[in-house]
């Protein structure tokens, strides 16, 4: 119940269909001319076989998506603050860790935040 007060936490533990969350990550580099999107999050469905963890990521220079899908239980996640590993990637609000795909389309990036914004919890506009 008290889980809406934190909205960048895992709310889907014991959720069995019908549930979708995912997190939005943009980064930009120094010189603005590249910038990338990763969105970790999960689906959860009636259909367990259709159920899954993901971590997409858009390049905005060279406008191409790719959809990373992993078994549900690759998705781990904390209770008590925003702190989620799917498959080999983490990702929290002081670092992300990305290891996406493998030979030569392999992705990987070790990036640490400073300066973040939470997403603004207010007692009529909750998370």
């Amino acid at each position: 119940m008290f889980d809406i007060w934190k909205p960048e936490i895992f709310h889907g533990r014991r959720k069995e269909k019908n549930f979708f969350e995912g997190w939005y990550f943009k980064v930009v580099d120094h010189s603005e001319k590249n910038a990338c999107a990763v969105i970790p999050g999960v689906s959860i469905t009636g259909d367990p076989s259709k159920s899954h963890a993901f971590v997409m990521f858009l390049d905005a220079r060279a406008q191409r998506m790719r959809y990373f899908r992993y078994p549900l239980d690759e998705l781990k996640a904390s209770d008590k603050k925003f702190e989620l590993s799917i498959g080999g990637s983490f990702f929290s609000s002081e670092r992300m860790n990305l290891t996406l795909g493998q030979g030569r389309g392999l992705i990987t990036a070790r990036i640490s935040f400073k300066g973040t914004y939470p997403w603004p919890v207010k007692l009529l506009s909750p998370g």
